[in-house]
């Protein structure tokens, strides 16, 4: 899986897996210590071995604030960007066969 920080703030970041589904928090809050958590750098992307079964959440940890999403696939990319008001995340899905970025039908046709 990729850890991408798309932003030009570096951030910290966790992957925790081996639950069930339950999507992403809207409002997900820091109640741990992220000061052990690893840092993604602003604008690079670390690629995360995950052993355990999915589905996983990765933890973005950036000025203070939490962000979460939730990946399906070990070779998802899992992106912390820049939004209006803050930072949000997105993930893509790539294709194992191929390596290529997958787009949903319903975004293709605006692409």
């Amino acid at each position: 899986m990729d850890v991408s920080n798309d932003t030009p703030y570096d951030a910290k970041y966790k992957v925790s897996g081996g639950g069930a589904p339950g999507g992403p928090d809207d409002d997900p809050h820091l109640s741990e210590d992220t000061t052990h958590w690893p840092v993604v750098a602003a604008g690079t992307v670390v690629t995360v071995p995950v052993t355990s079964k999915g589905p996983w959440r990765v933890y973005f940890a950036v000025n203070g604030k939490a962000f979460v999403a939730e990946s399906t696939s070990d070779n998802d990319q899992v992106h912390l960007i820049s939004a209006k008001q803050g930072f949000r995340t997105m993930i893509r899905k790539v294709s194992h066969s191929t390596g290529k970025v997958i787009i949903p039908g319903n975004l293709a046709k605006s692409a």
